[in-house]
C-alpha cells in the first residue's frame, strides 16, 4: 500500500484536500496532507514549512509518492530534490528560484502577493483577487463562499524565500499537470517547469484545458484525482 503525502498551497492549510484524501484512501492508498499554514505557522518561511514534511515523511514506514498543488509543488519538488519521496505529482505547481515567463497575469498576480511596499507580513487575499486570478471557473459570490470556507492568511516570507531545484538530482517518476485557464501558475510555466528536469526515470506532462487555478477544487476535480491513481498504478 503506497503512502501519498498532499501539499496545500499558499492561503490553504492541508484541510483543502479532504475529498482527495476520502478518494485516494477507497482506492487503496495510505493518505495524510499536514499543514505547514496556519496559527502556529504564520511566521514560517518556505524552509520551515519544508521542515514540517520532513519531520513528517521521516515517520512513515516507506518513501511516499509527493502530491502537491501550487506553492506545495514547488515544496514536493524540493523535497523530491533532498530524496524524501519515490515519486511526485506537481498540479500547477509554484516556480521554484529562477523559473519564470513573461505573463501579464502571472506577474500581476504574484506581485500582488510579495509586494514589497506592503507592510503586512501575514495576508488573505480579497475576494476580488481570488476570483480574478484563481476561481476564475466560479461566480463573485462562490468566491466569497470558497475564501470563507477553505482560506487563511499565510505569510509572505514563504513565497520570498523559495529556493532553487537542483533538476538534475532528479530521477524519480514525475507527473505535471497544468490548467488551461490557470492565470496564476498558467500553462506555459508548468511546461517550463516540466522541461527542466533532465534525468528522470519517467516523466509526463497533462493538461486538462477547461481547469483553472483551483482545480483541485473546482467541478470536475475528481477527473484529475482519477487521471493520477492510474498513473500511480502505472507507475509502481
Amino acid at each position: 500500500m503506497e503512502n501519498i503525502v498532499f501539499i496545500h498551497g499558499f492561503m490553504n492549510d492541508g484541510n483543502i484536500w479532504r475529498k482527495w484524501v476520502s478518494l485516494l484512501k477507497k482506492s487503496g492508498f495510505k493518505c495524510a496532507s499536514p499543514s505547514w499554514n496556519g496559527k502556529t505557522f504564520q511566521s514560517c518561511n518556505f524552509y520551515e514549512a519544508l521542515e514540517v514534511y520532513m519531520s513528517y515523511i521521516k515517520k512513515l514506514d516507506s518513501k511516499p509518492i509527493i502530491i502537491g498543488h501550487s506553492i506545495g509543488g514547488a515544496i514536493a519538488q524540493k523535497l523530491l530534490e533532498k530524496g524524501y519521496g519515490k515519486a511526485g505529482v506537481f498540479i500547477n505547481s509554484g516556480p521554484t528560484k529562477g523559473l519564470s515567463i513573461l505573463d501579464k497575469n502571472f506577474i500581476l498576480s504574484n506581485l500582488e502577493l510579495i509586494n514589497p511596499l506592503s507592510k503586512r507580513s501575514n495576508i488573505l487575499m480579497g475576494p476580488r483577487w481570488y476570483n480574478k486570478y484563481v476561481t476564475n471557473e466560479m461566480t463573485y459570490s462562490q468566491t466569497v463562499k470558497f475564501i470563507n470556507e477553505n482560506c487563511l492568511s499565510a505569510n509572505r516570507n514563504v513565497l520570498k524565500t523559495i529556493p532553487k531545484v537542483n533538476f538534475e538530482e532528479v530521477k524519480y517518476p514525475l507527473l505535471f499537470i497544468a490548467g488551461g485557464k490557470d492565470k496564476s501558475q498558467p500553462l506555459k510555466l508548468n511546461y517550463k517547469n516540466f522541461k527542466a528536469y533532465k534525468n528522470s526515470d519517467k516523466k509526463e506532462f497533462k493538461v486538462f484545458e477547461n481547469a483553472t487555478h483551483n482545480i483541485i477544487c473546482q467541478n470536475g476535480w475528481e477527473k484529475v484525482a482519477n487521471y493520477i491513481i492510474n498513473w500511480i498504478n502505472e507507475t509502481f
